[in-house]
């Protein structure tokens, strides 16, 4: 879907087989976004929406395995009534770390929540945050541990909380904008430096272990807000480190 509602739910997504060259279009049985592979690469997952009036209304997710491309939707997680601008970012799932589960944020603050694929609640994570909409991998490679994010303003602002998946409790914190896994000791942070209007603000993206040290320089760019077109830039909104 081109143009700022691409992230809106769509009623069909295109899955495209690289070896073959073929694309496939698949209907969905309700609007769904946010796609996400598992981790063995057989199954996409995507948050399921209805529309409420002029909002979205989370209603669980739609699994499709890539070999018979079939959607099936599940019903479950707490009902997130959300606007254009936030769907996908409240109440999204994502898979477990084996892709036998999925994760959603639940309201009012009650924690995560786990689930099996027949919708139904396995585990209840409390105190740890809530899970953000653009992470595509919670988890870290060894499936031990996965990331949300504590209070604040934005996912530039918000604390990165380490969680022990067993024990269910936060182990680490860190701060800055997280932008993936590097491996079970470390992870990609964005920092963004202020933004004033003399200056240019600048994005860092650094490989930090887990004890807050700040390593390698990965990518850095400054970036350019203007309201004329003609003095626009492009930069880097969102990169996502996949595995």
């Amino acid at each position: 879907m081109p143009g700022y509602k691409r992230y809106l739910p769509a009623n069909r997504i295109v899955l495209i087989d690289r070896v073959r060259h073929k694309e496939y279009s698949v209907k969905m049985p309700v609007g769904a976004t946010s796609a996400q592979w598992s981790p063995d690469g057989r199954t996409l997952l995507l948050t399921a929406y209805r529309m409420r009036g002029t909002a979205y209304k989370t209603i669980g997710f739609v699994t499709i395995n890539v070999t018979e491309r079939k959607p099936r939707l599940v019903k479950a997680g707490s009902a997130w009534t959300v606007s254009d601008w936030d769907v996908g970012m409240k109440g999204g799932f994502f898979w477990n770390a084996d892709g036998t589960g999925v994760m959603s944020t639940l309201k009012n603050d009650k924690g995560i929540a786990a689930y099996n694929l027949s919708g139904g609640r396995t585990r209840v994570y409390t105190g740890v945050g809530s899970l953000e909409a653009r992470v595509t991998s919670l988890f870290s490679p060894s499936g031990r541990q996965f990331v949300s994010l504590g209070g604040g303003d934005s996912s530039y602002t918000r604390a990165i909380l380490i969680v022990d998946a067993e024990t269910g409790k936060v182990v680490h914190r860190l701060r800055g904008g997280f932008q993936g896994w590097y491996d079970d000791n470390h992870v990609i942070v964005m920092y963004r430096t202020a933004v004033q209007p003399s200056a240019v603000p600048t994005s860092t993206f650094r490989l930090v272990s887990l004890d807050g040290k700040a390593g390698m320089v990965l990518i850095q760019e400054q970036l350019r807000y203007t309201n004329a077109i003609a003095d626009y830039k492009a930069h880097i909104a969102w990169l996502d480190f996949s595995r």
